[in-house]
């Protein structure tokens, strides 16, 4: 009876770590590169890919603005709380930005990011929102700025895959 009892359990662990194994990692949707339109105009190349162990997702992004072909810079990490189900991100720009915000997990294929952004000069409220498409490789950002008058939508961009990395399927 021990025997089996202790057969059982260590069945039962195996089990779970091989169940473990196939969960995709949260950021396998976001890892590759992405090119983006915005509805300005401008074009924004975004490339996600996890480090230090699949702890963080980096992104680096750069943005090339017509007519002058200004270009900008951004880097951000985000961090997956899978106890608590919730984001973190952490994003600074050439511009001098620095933005800190956190969403609670996908909800109806979105993430809604909410923080703050400080820029040389000032801060405000800042809300990011992330929609992933049905399709696999089409992604809605939207980030938005706290005013006066409520949430007033800065930027509006259309990205679709270029490349996947990691081990999820599109």
């Amino acid at each position: 009876m021990r025997n089996t009892i202790t057969t059982i359990l260590t069945a039962a662990v195996f089990l779970l770590v091989a169940q473990g194994r196939g969960l995709a990692s949260p950021f396998d949707y976001f890892a590759g590169s992405w090119e983006c339109t915005t509805d300005a105009g401008s074009k924004t190349f975004l490339l996600y890919h996890p480090v230090l162990n699949n702890a963080w997702l980096v992104l680096e992004n750069t943005w090339v603005n017509p007519p002058a072909q200004a270009v900008g810079e951004f880097i951000e990490y985000y961090r997956y709380d899978q106890v608590n189900g919730k984001w973190w991100a952490t994003s600074m720009g050439s511009s001098g930005l620095l933005e800190v915000t956190s969403s609670p997990d996908w909800k109806n294929d979105q993430l809604v990011f909410e923080g703050s952004a400080n820029f040389p000069g000032g801060s405000f409220g800042t809300r990011e929102r992330y929609t992933r498409w049905k399709d696999g490789v089409t992604l809605e950002r939207q980030h938005e700025q706290l005013t006066g008058f409520g949430w007033t939508k800065t930027s509006h961009s259309l990205c679709h895959r270029a490349k996947q990395l990691g081990h999820a399927s599109p």
